[in-house]
C-alpha cells in the first residue's frame, strides 16, 4: 500500500478507500497506512457472513472478525458490482450515412 501511495502522490489518504475481501491483507494494510477500508462479504470471509439478515446481524459479524484478525473495516458491503459491460466500439462497423 505504501508503494501505491508512491505511485499516486495526488491522492490524499481522505479521499481514497482500499476495497477488499480479506481482512489480514486488504483491510488491515489499507488500516496501516491510515486508509479508510471497505470489506466485500462475498470474499474469503462470506462463510462468517452467511444468515445475515440485518445491520445488526452484520455488526456481529465485523465484531468478531474484528477480534479475530486484529483490525476492523470502516465500511462494507455485500458484494461487489461494476455494472454492465461497455460496448465493444472497436469491432463494430460504422453504419453508412
Amino acid at each position: 500500500f505504501r508503494y501505491a501511495q508512491t505511485l499516486f502522490k495526488d491522492t490524499l489518504p481522505s479521499t481514497t478507500v482500499v476495497i477488499g475481501d480479506s481482512i489480514p491483507q486488504d483491510i488491515m494494510g489499507g488500516l496501516n497506512c491510515g486508509l479508510d477500508t471497505c470489506l466485500v462479504a462475498t470474499g474469503i470471509h462470506s462463510a462468517a457472513f452467511k444468515g445475515v439478515k440485518s445491520v445488526g446481524d452484520c455488526s456481529k459479524v465485523l465484531k468478531l472478525l474484528g477480534m479475530n484478525f486484529g483490525a476492523r473495516p470502516n465500511f462494507w458491503i455485500p458484494r461487489l458490482h461494476w455494472g454492465k459491460p461497455l460496448l465493444d466500439r472497436k469491432n463494430k462497423r460504422r453504419k453508412k450515412a
